[in-house]
């Protein structure tokens, strides 16, 4: 459910064989964090994902998968448990405790309300449609110390379908972070609630806006083979001083990056809900977007009826670290399922297969045309071990695409790898994913960075080197990114922001089993420390719910928060139907 341009991530990575290597993980980073792609794909192409009635779930006995406390944890994201080649411990990694920080508390909703105001407004565009209303909210910048005159606007786009199942207000918590959502909202005309989507402050239509244009210039010449436009191989000077180029503009256009993080943007949607005047209404987030719907559950506890968290972002976790291992988990649940169906029959082993066209194209490059969106602009895109295992790791996201993986590899040199770049390109082109590079830096180094432990995945990337070489750290380590925090340079958050969460507001949570950046592992750890949840991982799926089926159980939920939802649609639901 999100534009094949997002979920966004979108990927964060050792010691890298260049320094381009050390700058483009950093941004392949961000694309597996980012959701947006599979967002806009879902809502594209599955009508059924936006408007799905509760009657479309299944009907047999209710089967909520209520976790226990006492329930372990699954080790990796399979839908059947198998052995690991590396034979390193999965289980979810807590990041080390951190040291206080002095960050100050927000004021008291109550007085920032008094500097809030709100107006409707003609939506852009891309934005409006019947059913479609825009508004401008004007909120304070600085949360903990407003000053008047500094504030930021942001757009929100609120979607009238007469909420026909008496939900109420649903807002929807956009992947990321960088993200915007308003351009989503048409997608959501005759759905089965009404739904409000808010480009978050730094995003989108929102201002003052976040985004690095001087990075996507330089896009297609991290990736070229042509030697007039691709960079230097032993130049990665050049693109991280454009990284310092928008820091500084940034900065120089007034910007104080401490006021762009999770905890602002809470207080936002608190603001945004007293100034619509609703009494409570629901959250929907995906991915990044459930960090953000767990800090509103959290600090504004009081207007949040019911919460559907989908492929979770828990605030315990070492996120950045445990890129490679969430990765290779989700690599060998697909390489498990393509082995107990025809498609090992019909193309081999997909790990090795994986594995022998990696170390193959780290000797010799393969060059594919590539079509850039929008302008139909084509250009040499040079595929390596690295940028092999960047592509299908965001391949990974897409429940659809996935599905397609163990053909595509085995077949690389007859259409397989054009397929697997076009993909790419088409999601991840900035001509078509609109992602604010600024507030993506000034949330993660505030929040994630701070508490990064860069020795965590060595282990795991040695034992694969002699399966995939430097490759998969090439691709997947985070090592380094702390030069580019260093351009956008925040307050660490304070440790709550690295602490368990607990709630009894009624909350559903999604996972997928073959999802590489947020494993079932996260969400399920997360549901045990929630009182009053439902759980459901769909054995099918990636990063983010595509399909009909979670649609429905979310619209049964949130009819009735306090009912246990049908989700036998789901506990039917089989490993994927392969290509």
């Amino acid at each position: 459910m999100a534009k094949r341009t997002i979920m966004w991530p979108a990927q964060p990575h050792a010691e890298h064989r260049r320094i381009v290597r050390l700058l483009k993980p950093t941004v392949r980073a961000l694309a597996h964090i980012v959701i947006l792609a599979i967002l806009a794909t879902a809502c594209r192409s599955d009508p059924a994902t936006q408007v799905v009635a509760p009657s479309a779930v299944a009907t047999a006995t209710p089967s909520a998968v209520t976790p226990s406390p006492a329930t372990p944890l699954p080790v990796i994201p399979t839908p059947a448990m198998m052995p690991t080649p590396t034979g390193v411990d999965e289980s979810p990694t807590a990041t080390p405790t951190p040291e206080p920080t002095s960050t100050p508390t927000p004021v008291a909703v109550a007085d920032l309300l008094a500097q809030a105001s709100i107006e409707q407004v003609d939506c852009p565009p891309d934005v409006g449609a019947a059913q479609v209303t825009c508004s401008i909210a004007t909120l304070p910048r600085n949360v903990w110390s407003p000053v008047p005159g500094e504030s930021v606007e942001l757009l929100v786009a609120h979607v009238d379908n007469g909420d026909p199942n008496g939900i109420g207000p649903v807002v929807f918590l956009q992947g990321g972070p960088g993200v915007g959502s308003t351009t989503l909202a048409p997608r959501f005309i005759g759905a089965d609630h009404d739904v409000l989507f808010v480009d978050q402050r730094g995003t989108g239509y929102s201002t003052p806006k976040l985004d690095c244009p001087e990075v996507d210039l330089l896009w297609e010449a991290q990736y070229s083979d042509d030697p007039a436009v691709r960079l230097p191989d032993d130049d990665g000077a050049t693109l991280e001083a454009v990284y310092g180029d928008c820091a500084a503009r940034l900065e120089s256009d007034g910007i104080d990056f401490n006021d762009f993080n999770t905890t602002s943007a809470a207080v936002d949607f608190e603001l945004l809900r007293q100034l619509f005047g609703y009494e409570q209404w629901s959250l929907w987030g995906i991915s990044y977007g459930t960090r953000l719907g767990l800090t509103i559950m959290r600090d504004h506890p009081e207007g949040v009826r019911a919460a559907v968290l989908d492929s979770i972002v828990p605030f315990e976790v070492d996120f950045f670290a445990t890129i490679p291992e969430n990765a290779f988990g989700s690599l060998r649940a697909l390489d498990h399922a393509c082995d107990v169906d025809r498609c090992a029959d019909d193309y081999g082993d997909f790990f090795d297969n994986l594995s022998a066209l990696t170390l193959r194209l780290d000797t010799e490059p393969a060059v594919v045309t590539a079509t850039r969106p929008g302008t139909g602009e084509t250009f040499p895109f040079r595929v390596d071990g690295a940028e092999l295992m960047n592509i299908v790791f965001t391949q990974l996201y897409s429940t659809r695409a996935l599905r397609a993986l163990p053909r595509q590899i085995a077949r690389a040199d007859s259409g397989g790898l054009d397929e697997l770049v076009s993909t790419y390109v088409a999601q991840r082109d900035p001509n078509q994913l609109d992602l604010s590079l600024g507030l993506y830096y000034t949330t993660w180094c505030r929040e994630e960075f701070p508490f990064y432990d860069e020795t965590v995945d060595d282990e795991l990337l040695d034992e694969l080197r002699p399966l995939f070489g430097e490759a998969a750290s090439d691709a997947l380590s985070s090592d380094g990114v702390d030069r580019l925090c260093s351009f956008f340079a925040v307050d660490s958050s304070p440790e709550v922001d690295d602490e368990r969460f607990t709630s009894d507001i009624p909350t559903l949570v999604f996972a997928g089993a073959f999802d590489p950046i947020t494993p079932p592992a996260w969400s399920l750890q997360v549901a045990e420390a929630l009182s009053n949840v439902t759980y459901v991982e769909m054995a099918d799926h990636g990063h983010g719910m595509e399909t009909s089926c979670p649609a429905g159980i979310r619209v049964a939920f949130l009819s009735d928060p306090t009912a246990t939802p049908d989700t036998t649609c789901a506990d039917q639901t089989v490993a994927p139907d392969f290509e």
